[in-house]
């Protein structure tokens, strides 16, 4: 009986981890793709360090 609920914790406890991990890992691999894209010259791809305005996309910019 103790079993499944340590179990059950430690199974959640995983999820958690491996969740942020893939998290983590996806953000990194998109910061990298963007720092490509942009050392490529690709119309549209912000440079290191560059923000975007919060809610905007490209077809939404203000010039």
């Amino acid at each position: 009986m103790i079993y499944g609920s340590l179990g059950a914790v430690i199974i959640l406890m995983l999820w958690f981890y491996l969740t942020g991990a893939a998290i983590l890992l996806g953000g990194a691999l998109n910061a990298e793709i963007e720092n490509a894209a942009a050392e490529a010259s690709i119309p549209g791809a912000k440079q290191k360090g560059e923000k975007s305005p919060f809610g905007q996309t490209e077809g939404t910019k203000v010039m």
